[in-house]
């Protein structure tokens, strides 16, 4: 099943706690390094089929995990990119924030965290993207910083849609 981090924005790592709402992308870049284990197009994106897409690509990818490559997954204000240690900044992979759909941490493996990405303007179908991280709260901390930036946009879109400078 999918855990849907929404509103706990605190967690705990290492006997810390850590407030993940104020992230200042202007002065810090989140990097985590990942194992990006691929994506499958969804056509009827809901819950159980986002379930099962991720169950099924990290079913396909578990006996080969240990020999897979290891991806830099950053986050700037704007966009997620995933880039591996041998390909170039053109040869990476980028997806736009706005663009990002649902993310979350897979229940039953919680060191999977997934996000569905609308790669056209349509939205008739959807990618659903997966990754391996190091922990759990690791998967959990990229998550909320993703849900985080969701939830910023569209309070700042709303903002804008109800108040004009004119």
């Amino acid at each position: 099943m999918i855990r849907l981090l929404r509103n706990s924005l605190r967690s705990r790592s290492s006997g810390t706690e850590r407030d993940y709402r104020s992230v200042d992308f202007s002065v810090h870049t989140p990097t985590y390094k990942v194992k990006y284990l691929g994506c499958e197009m969804l056509f009827s994106p809901g819950a159980s089929e986002i379930c099962d897409t991720v169950e099924a690509i990290f079913s396909s990818k578990k006996s080969a995990l240990n020999s897979m490559d290891h991806y830099s997954l950053k986050l700037t204000k704007q966009e997620l990119s995933l880039r591996d240690k041998d390909s170039t900044e053109d040869e990476e992979k980028v997806f736009q924030l706005r663009r990002i759909r649902f993310s979350g941490v897979f229940k039953a493996q919680q060191r999977l965290f997934f996000f569905t990405y609308q790669p056209g303007t349509k939205s008739e179908s959807l990618e659903c993207n997966v990754v391996l991280c190091k922990s759990n709260s690791e998967a959990k901390s990229l998550a909320k910083v993703i849900s985080r930036r969701s939830e910023e946009r569209r309070v700042g879109k709303e903002c804008r849609s109800r108040w004009s400078p004119y």
